[in-house]
């Protein structure tokens, strides 16, 4: 019977960031759709071209927070949390620092940069995107310490609260929005200074938390070391280049469709159709972002433990969410364009070369999405196996190069219509490509690892490695029997015999206490590393949150019942070091005999 703990991780992991992403995408919908009613086309199309911010202010926010987070996991794996909170903090100031260089740069330059995103130069776009940057800069610092602390409050068991955090935002933006927006008349500058409103507030709903006794994860400026900053940064790239292609992508796009003809003159109706995709697109994204994010974090943590059996059980996670929750989606989206078309456009119904172009364009990239998906999610499996050079290629054509070509030469032959239909082909032909590198690679190898791009000794050969799931005390008695009796092992009997009954006793503690609490279904993922020289368990379970090592602190031998906690007693005599850490709600627990 196969564990649930990963399963589980995986789906609280992919909730909360789905929640977050289709939260920021509601927001661009939701801000498109009032541009569009109450303030006009040309105001919607510059903040389209605005929209570039978000891409680019995203750039330091994922850099930082993947960075963050994957160091986060590695150390907390290690169960060294003064490490992991010394990098949360770093990550923060840094984040801070750069987000409000961002906001001086857009206030001293605001029409250079309105050009740069793609503005005609000297236009009235140009001074409405100006408009909507400086409003939206406001709240810089805001979105990137929100982007960071979400990610480590979902680490730290706070998934609930990301996902409250994100609905809070969604209820904000919408207010600032029609009272600045459009009540107060401040038009794209308030539009801007709505969104920058909330995502301050949400910044600080999760400074709160980190500073909570709730919080495992504190912040810790005493002893503040900006030696992890260059591993953050590294480790961050990946993604930092994807946000870099994102940011390049749309520009490049701008300047493609603002130069196609349509019966032998410019026209920017086009650039109108771009903006409600544009609006859109975070629909799609936000699920392709959300699973790769999720095989990013649990596929870390199972790299990391070098847990071969539930890293594999993550991708095949991946592949089942892709075929049964990506595809129904996507064929939803597809069917409910021009439903989605006509709240963007009043007069559709006489408007019919806009209102037929905008469905097309809609349905060019929502179908765009099953191979988006699989990109992203290869993208950043490459990323989860230290692949970084590979994953950093990856993010570039995925994020960019693929869907600017494919909509430039398809746009030189169908106009408008090829442009569109770049984005879906230029994603099909990438997941080709993978496809055929991933099958390739299966049939060249008959090594099990090396067959999912892992090291040829992920596991090294000389030790001996038990990966098993326990849900009774039957399975866990039945273990510490084979791991009794177990042959071909450099260690003596007597401490083969010591690490029985120390799973024995931790694995009976955990079902008895921990399994009957809530009436759910719980499981037990129990790995150990047997070496010459020592032997390295490591239990993870999803019950409540119980910290050993808390407990041994206050533990004292009871003279009137000195048979109390002798188990936990015994395994504290048996060890050369106990550590424990929560990630996601799932307790882990290494003991080092």
């Amino acid at each position: 019977m196969k564990s649930n703990i990963t399963k589980k991780m995986f789906n609280g992991a992919l909730f909360v960031l789905i929640t977050s992403q289709l939260s920021s995408a509601l927001i661009v919908i939701i801000d498109g759709l009032l541009t569009s009613r109450y303030l006009g086309a040309e105001m919607m199309g510059a903040q389209g071209i605005g929209s570039v911010y978000f891409t680019m202010i995203s750039f330091v926010a994922c850099l930082l927070s993947i960075g963050c987070q994957i160091l986060t996991v590695q150390y907390l794996s290690k169960c060294s949390k003064d490490s992991a909170r010394n990098i949360v903090t770093t990550s923060c100031i840094v984040g801070f620092i750069l987000s409000i260089l961002i906001t001086l740069i857009i206030w001293i330059f605001p029409n250079g940069v309105a050009v740069l995103f793609g503005a005609p130069n000297g236009s009235l776009i140009q001074q409405y995107v100006a408009d909507y940057l400086k409003g939206v800069s406001l709240g810089a610092c805001g979105y990137v310490l929100y982007i960071i602390l979400s990610r480590i409050v979902q680490l730290d068991g706070g998934g609930k609260l990301c996902t409250l955090t994100s609905i809070i935002l969604v209820i904000v933006d919408i207010i600032c929005d029609i009272v600045f927006g459009i009540l107060l008349k401040m038009n794209l500058f308030g539009m801007g200074l709505a969104s920058a409103i909330s995502h301050i507030l949400a910044s600080l709903i999760m400074l709160i938390y980190m500073f909570s006794k709730r919080c495992n994860i504190k912040f810790n400026f005493k002893k503040l070391n900006f030696k992890y900053l260059g591993k953050v940064f590294i480790n961050g790239i990946p993604r930092a280049v994807s946000m870099i292609s994102r940011s390049i992508g749309p520009i490049i796009l701008n300047v493609i469709i603002l130069n196609i003809l349509v019966n032998g003159a410019s026209s920017t109706i086009g650039m109108s159709v771009l903006s409600i995709q544009n609006s859109n697109s975070y629909m799609v994204t936000s699920i392709a972002y959300s699973l790769g994010g999720s095989i990013l974090l649990i596929g870390t943590f199972y790299f990391n433990e070098r847990n071969y059996t539930e890293f594999k059980e993550t991708i095949n996670i991946v592949l089942k969410k892709l075929l049964f929750f990506v595809l129904p989606f996507t064929l939803l989206l597809v069917l409910a364009s021009p439903l989605i078309v006509r709240i963007y456009i009043s007069d559709w119904q006489t408007n019919d070369y806009f209102y037929k172009l905008s469905i097309t364009s809609l349905r060019c990239y929502f179908s765009s999405l099953p191979f988006l998906a699989f990109n992203i999610c290869f993208s950043n499996f490459m990323q989860t196996i230290s692949k970084k050079v590979i994953t950093n290629i990856l993010n570039f054509i995925s994020e960019c190069l693929c869907q600017v070509l494919a909509c430039f030469v398809l746009s030189r032959f169908l106009g408008y219509l090829g442009f569109f239909l770049g984005f879906l082909v230029g994603q099909a032909v990438l997941t080709l490509i993978l496809g055929t590198i991933i099958l390739i690679n299966h049939l060249s190898t008959s090594n099990k690892y090396q067959k999912f791009f892992l090291p040829k000794d992920f596991i090294k050969e000389n030790n001996v490695t038990i990966e098993q799931t326990i849900h009774t005390i039957e399975e866990s008695i039945k273990l510490s029997e084979t791991i009794r009796t177990l042959k071909n092992v450099k260690l003596d009997s007597q401490k083969l015999y010591k690490l029985a009954l120390c799973i024995e006793e931790i694995c009976v503690n955990i079902i008895t206490h921990g399994f009957n609490k809530d009436n759910k279904k719980h499981s037990i993922i129990l790995k150990v590393i047997i070496d010459e020289n020592s032997i390295i368990l490591t239990i993870t379970d999803d019950c409540k949150m119980f910290d050993i090592t808390k407990k041994l602190e206050t533990m004292e031998v009871d003279p009137k019942h000195p048979e109390k906690n002798v188990g936990i007693r015994m395994i504290m005599a048996l060890s050369k070091g106990i550590h424990y850490s929560n990630i996601m709600n799932m307790n882990n627990l290494q003991i080092i005999i």
